[in-house]
């Protein structure tokens, strides 16, 4: 989720709205306990910057070898990144954004049509 709190509370709100059920994790360690307890995650949503051991890029390359079917969506607004520096299904979308834009994009790669 988002490191700014307004935008991370608007954001959850807009996929509650998308009937969607969130789970918070405050760094990569609390996300990497939320998959392994939760087998009905479907997907990730990471800022590439977050504190702890590692970023975002580092979180979705572990999801994607532990967990291949969870699909990961990255965001930031200091760093450009390229579909070659994502592993395999990993997508990226340029703060600032769109809440509706995250919720279409997680939608879609959940349903495998994004």
């Amino acid at each position: 989720m988002d490191d700014e709190l307004s935008v991370r509370m608007a954001l959850r709100a807009e996929l509650e709205d998308a009937a969607m059920t969130v789970i918070e994790a405050r760094n990569a360690t609390e996300a990497l306990r939320e998959l392994e307890a939760n087998m009905n995650i479907e997907a990730v949503l990471s800022d590439i910057r977050m504190p702890g051991g590692f970023d975002g890029v580092a979180l979705a390359r572990l999801v994607e070898r532990r967990w291949p079917f969870v699909r990961i969506l990255l965001t930031s607004g200091e760093h450009a990144v390229s579909d070659r520096d994502l592993p395999s299904g990993t997508r990226y979308i340029a703060k600032p954004y769109e809440s509706r834009q995250v919720v279409a994009t997680i939608r879609g790669m959940v349903r495998g049509y994004a």
